[in-house]
């Protein structure tokens, strides 16, 4: 052989060293020495996994001894074996005519002395010789190349007794397959073991995992290439970022796999590779508790977890947009940054300030909680909902509807004398403010200013002062309120509290149409539309691991935000937090000097102060869809061109001019909660371990040992309930696509999904039988049947049945996938296709194209949803051992770049005509015109033209009198409009 070791590494081809170089020279000697009549030899780059065909087949050696083509690689480079096997490209061929050996390297030439130590690491490979498959088992140093040259490989051959007409060797990376034999550049399980002679009808659970293993690689390697390449119409699809807790659970799976589908179907649909990013909220209380608990930064804690949470998702085989380094919630310069100027914007609107009030202690978490509130565009969020952009938001729109409120009053602000501070009251009756007058405001006990002692207020209108008192009788006060205005002409409870409290009855101040005990200025008025619901949203926090507040405070200029030049401002590094200091109440960052001192922005003062609370998380991930769309932009949040070309996002999983449009999500899919069986002892409410459970498939379950009985329910999967289930056992129990499977199947994504293993059982029977379908595909290739052929006429029927049938259950699917997004319902149909196509005749299988590009949609249709088994099945249909009848797909290019299928044009539709709201008319047209309808009124013209004009449907006299009427109608609106 040429060398003792491992030819080229990297992606570009070495320059060739000079023909007088020794290394040349010896090498080139050595090999002719022992390749007499070797006619050329080709090197390419192997090792960094790509072949350049056009430079191979411009690039042949002619040599004799001692000379050699320039530019062409013979630089020997130790690399170790396992690895390169995996990442390269080759096949070798070596043909053995007696005992001469010629050596043909059709791709690249990288084995010689080394050895392949350990075979369960090397790519996999197939020998024949003489058309005849040699086992892996039977010969395993075959493959091993035990050899110094090819001399000695020709002697261990004839060792075997193997005369050697033929012998072909190939060894195959992950890029170009599984278990294969040589097979250009794709590879799969499928194939070789059809070769081999050992595909079994029935596909085993180990081969699903094998599938996953081999296909993740080529398909990750496929994404990315076509992110660089393919521009066009990008669908975004976005989920929910997670919490960087350390570990997936099921509810993550769920979302994340439903996204993932949607993402593929988009992709094969529109041609162009959907952007479907994914980042980390990873601010939060959890972190900053999880840090103290184990002493260090939340930081470091955080980012830590980061890097795990991406490696268990990569298992599930999602095609994230991942933006380098990933998007980050905590990045001050990615991220937090912007989420300040935010904040800036709005500071400086007026929409956020500073107040006293009263708030949800969290004596746990050390902090405050807030009501889900905002008051200024209430109406406007409230009137948003019925926007008809909003698709399939019902339940999402009544929510948020409820939350919201009707804005079916005003809040007014009243001052206290001689201080800055108001107290805002919302009443329901804006008009009773104005015509009658106020003998009073009253403060629920619960108030922040009612244990002041305040005892007036002013009016803002007549500047006379009101009597304050503080009521204890909730009651009284209107549903999340806490201050109400006492008008006792319009109230005899107003009257009481008046007479009660010795307070006088005010007259009104209008009276015959004119203002009385009015003041001379109405300036004081600070009135506006509000709703006893929907309040200011409080969104600081007493804790360190969040968004810092970009204010400052300085004594003689007081409260100024911070400079947007200046941002971000940055959390300090912290080693260890002391918990203690947030039990105070007080955030730890007011306890870090050198950072929360600092200089006035506008007076220069040095003793000026930071803001020491920081930002609710909702702040950061109230936004972060604009962020995936240009993660790295360091002078603006999002660069205008591509929000206007990005956004909105087309599909959601649960102004100041930024964003080109008023809603930022076209659909909004909001996924059931994964609940799983739990077990309580009735008596005590203690929950129980699974195996703690005498008989969990009993109906009346009871504990081990002492037979209490128990109480069985389907909840929310919860550490604290023992009924979780961990995402990365199932994924190793089953395989990737095998769990996207199970997750999916059986209930819609809105629903809640009780997770059972129970569903495996139906799963399997659809992989399987479509594994089998591939398998039969390929054996009927070379049998014949030994059945009597069906007549003409079933053979005719069985192929309309299979038009029908692809045409059916595709615009379902495709209906369940762009639509409803049904993707249980897309497992389901799918199961339906098959059915049909199993029952097909055998010489349908054999010469048929219908039955291929049946198949063939099949297979389509259910890849995004398992992708890797897929991609398997498609090799085996799509490779040259099937015999193509049909030009419905591009056989050469893999899966993922195939074209989403379609109906055929003259597949006929049914349009439906009510008539009272009851079916009336059924009108069959084909797709080539139904596909252009857009309104009712285009659908009754074309069943007016097909069943009056173009007599091509037959219908009753009184349904022809009906489609008669309504074109009559048409006509006469259509004249009325022209006057």
């Amino acid at each position: 052989m040429l060398f003792a070791h491992w030819i080229t590494i990297g992606r570009k081809v070495i320059p060739a060293p000079k023909s007088d170089s020794p290394a040349v020279k010896q090498g080139v000697n050595e090999e002719m020495r022992h390749n007499k009549g070797s006619q050329f030899v080709k090197y390419v780059d192997v090792a960094g996994g790509g072949v350049d065909l056009e430079y191979l087949n411009s690039h042949v050696i002619n040599y004799t001894p001692k000379t050699v083509h320039q530019g062409i690689t013979l630089v020997s480079t130790p690399v170790l074996a396992p690895i390169l096997a995996l990442r390269s490209d080759f096949v070798v061929n070596v043909s053995t005519l007696a005992k001469k050996v010629a050596l043909d390297l059709e791709i690249s030439l990288i084995l010689i002395e080394s050895v392949f130590h350990d075979l369960d690491n090397v790519a996999p490979y197939e020998i024949e010789i003489s058309g005849t498959p040699i086992n892996r088992r039977m010969y395993p140093d075959v493959t091993m190349l035990l050899c110094n040259n090819l001399k000695s490989l020709q002697v261990y051959l004839e060792s075997f007794e193997i005369a050697a007409a033929k012998v072909s060797l190939s060894i195959n990376s992950n890029k170009l397959g599984l278990l294969s034999i040589i097979e250009g550049n794709k590879k799969g399980l499928i194939i070789y073991e059809y070769r081999n002679g050992t595909l079994n009808f029935v596909l085993s659970h180990t081969k699903h995992i094998k599938l996953k293993k081999h296909w993740k690689g080529i398909l990750e390697e496929e994404f990315l290439q076509s992110q660089k390449f393919k521009k066009g119409d990008k669908k975004y699809v976005l989920s929910m970022f997670p919490y960087p807790s350390g570990r997936l659970h099921m509810g993550h799976v769920r979302v994340y796999t439903i996204s993932d589908a949607i993402a593929r179907y988009y992709t094969l649909k529109n041609g162009v590779p959907s952007f479907q990013p994914m980042g980390f909220d990873a601010f939060g209380l959890p972190a900053e508790n999880a840090a103290i608990e184990r002493q260090e930064s939340p930081s470091k804690w955080t980012l830590k977890n980061i890097e795990m949470m991406r490696s268990q998702l990569n298992l599930l085989g999602l095609t994230f947009n991942w933006s380098d380094p990933p998007l980050s919630t905590c990045d001050p310069e990615n991220y937090y940054k912007w989420t300040q100027w935010i904040f800036l914007k709005m500071f400086k609107e007026g929409m956020a300030y500073k107040k006293t009030s009263c708030v949800n202690w969290d004596p746990i978490d050390c902090t405050v909680l807030a009501d889900e509130q905002t008051t200024r565009y209430s109406q406007d969020l409230y009137d948003g909902l019925n926007s008809k952009e909003l698709v399939d938001w019902e339940d999402i729109k009544e929510i948020q509807r409820n939350w919201i409120g009707k804005c079916d009053g005003i809040n007014i602000s009243f001052a206290i004398e001689n201080e800055d501070d108001v107290i805002t009251v919302w009443t329901p009756d804006p008009p009773s403010y104005i015509h009658s007058g106020i003998a009073f405001i009253a403060l629920s006990q619960h108030h922040p200013l009612a244990a002041r002692g305040l005892k007036v207020l002013m009016n803002p209108i007549s500047n006379e002062q009101i009597p304050l008192i503080v009521i204890h009788n909730d009651i009284l006060f209107h549903n999340g309120t806490d201050a109400f205005m006492g008008i006792p002409e319009l109230s005899e409870e107003h009257a009481r509290i008046c007479r009660e409290n010795g307070l006088s009855l005010k007259s009104p101040i209008f009276k015959d149409s004119k203002i009385i005990n009015s003041g001379e200025q109405l300036n004081g008025l600070s009135i506006q539309e509000g709703n006893q619901k929907l309040k200011d949203w409080l969104i600081s926090r007493q804790r360190y691991w969040g968004t810092p507040i970009p204010i400052i405070y300085c004594k003689k200029c007081g409260t100024l935000p911070v400079p947007e030049e200046d941002l971000p401002v940055s959390l300090p590094d912290v080693e260890n937090l002391n918990l203690g200091i947030a039990k105070e109440g007080i955030s730890p960052l007011s306890k870090i000097e050198n950072w929360y001192k600092t200089t006035c922005p506008k007076c220069y003062s040095s003793d000026a102060t930071r803001e020491t609370d920081t930002m609710d998380t909702f702040v950061d991930s109230s936004w972060y869809f604009l962020r995936h769309i240009d993660p790295k932009n360091d002078s603006e949040l999002i660069d205008k061109k591509l929000s206007k070309e990005n956004m909105p996002v087309d599909v959601f999983l649960f102004d100041i001019g930024v964003s080109p449009v008023q809603e930022p999500f076209k659909q909004l899919i909001v996924q059931g909660l994964v609940k799983s069986k739990s077990y309580k002892v009735k008596s005590s409410g203690k929950y129980l371990l699974p195996q703690e459970v005498e008989d969990p498939l009993s109906t009346e379950p009871v504990k081990k040992g002492t037979l209490e009985p128990l109480e069985v329910k389907w909840e929310k999967m919860s550490k604290s309930k023992h009924n979780g289930v961990e995402p990365t056992e199932i994924i190793e129990k089953y395989g990737c696509d095998m769990t996207r499977f199970l997750i999916l199947a059986d209930v819609s994504p809105k629903s809640d999904r009780n997770w059972s293993e129970d569903s495996f059982v139906r799963i399997k029977s659809l992989t399987s039988r479509l594994w089998s379908l591939v398998y039969q595909t390929l054996r009927v290739q070379e049998v014949e049947s030994t059945k009597e052929p069906i007549s003409e006429h079933e053979y005719k029927k069985q192929l309309a049945d299979l038009v029908d049938a692809r045409n059916y259950y595709f615009r379902h699917i495709n209906f369940s996938f762009g639509t409803n997004r049904n993707l249980a319902m897309v497992i389901s149909r799918i199961h339906g296709l098959l059915n049909i196509l199993w029952n097909v005749d055998f010489e349908i299988k054999k010469n048929s194209g219908e039955f291929q590009r049946t198949l063939g949609t099949a297979i389509i249709l259910l890849s995004p949803i398992a992708p890797h088994f897929c991609s398997e099945l498609w090799f085996g249909l799509s490779s040259n051992y099937v015999k193509k009848n049909t030009d419905a797909f591009n056989w050469n290019a893999p899966l993922f770049q195939q074209k989403w299928p379609s109906i055929d044009l003259d597949y006929s539709m049914k349009i439906k005509i009510l008539k009272n709201n009851k079916p009336f008319i059924n009108v069959m047209v084909p797709y080539s015109r139904f596909q252009s309808i857009r309104t009712k009124e285009e659908a009754l013209e074309i069943c007016y033209y097909e069943a009056v004009l173009n007599f091509t449907v037959k219908l009753s006299n009184e349904e022809i009198a009906y489609l008669r009427e309504k074109k009559a109608e048409k006509k006469k609106k259509k004249h009325a409009l022209s006057k």
